[in-house]
């Protein structure tokens, strides 16, 4: 019960169970206070360099998070996909048809 009360959560979802939102954050907090602080280093412009931290941080958490999640749903697609072809290849193993040679015709070899 304790444990559930450390649950941090995000419109209703469990933050930690979320893919690729641990290192969008990450990567994006870094990258805004590191853009942050070399523009204020470079110019001691206390607003603008806040504002360019914000937008720095909120452009890299987004296109991080974007790369991250096609990454992520091309894999997902790539192990169901794995999956259904080894339940088709042990559904066949000791059969007839595991035994029939198996053709491929390239482009090169069609007329």
């Amino acid at each position: 019960e304790n444990d559930r009360s450390k649950i941090k959560s995000l419109w209703g979802r469990n933050i930690s169970e979320i893919p690729c939102f641990r290192n969008s954050y990450l990567y994006g907090i870094s990258t805004g206070i590191a853009a942050g602080l070399i523009y204020f280093m470079c110019t001691s412009k206390i607003r603008i360099s806040s504002h360019i931290a914000v937008t720095v941080f909120a452009a890299t958490t987004l296109s991080y998070w974007t790369y991250c999640r096609h990454k992520w749903e091309t894999d997902e697609n790539t192990v169901a996909l794995m999956k259904e072809l080894l339940k088709d290849r042990i559904a066949k193993e000791g059969t007839q048809i595991e035994k029939m040679p198996v053709y491929e015709v390239s482009n090169s070899q069609k007329p």
